[in-house]
């Protein structure tokens, strides 16, 4: 049970970072945009915007959340 959670969330945190990678590229990618009404550049924007932001805040919560575990860690005596 324990590998299982333990790859679940590792996989979240993969699609985080590649959350994070497509948003930064996409916002890129915008400016390259030469026939395209304001309209579609927009939702785009828009849309890489989300992507972006949502990796970041899983990336937030899991490097939080992994400091605590490891400070409980340590201070139970589990760091030798």
């Amino acid at each position: 049970m324990f590998i299982l959670v333990t790859f679940l969330l590792a996989l979240i945190l993969f699609f985080a970072v590649a959350a994070v990678v497509r948003g930064i590229k996409y916002i890129r990618a915008v400016r390259t945009f030469e026939n395209a009404d304001k309209k579609t550049k927009g939702s785009f924007l828009t849309l890489s915007i989300v992507h972006l932001v949502a990796g970041s805040l899983i990336i937030l919560i899991y490097s939080t959340i992994a400091a605590f575990i490891l400070l409980a860690y340590l201070n139970a005596g589990g760091g030798g």
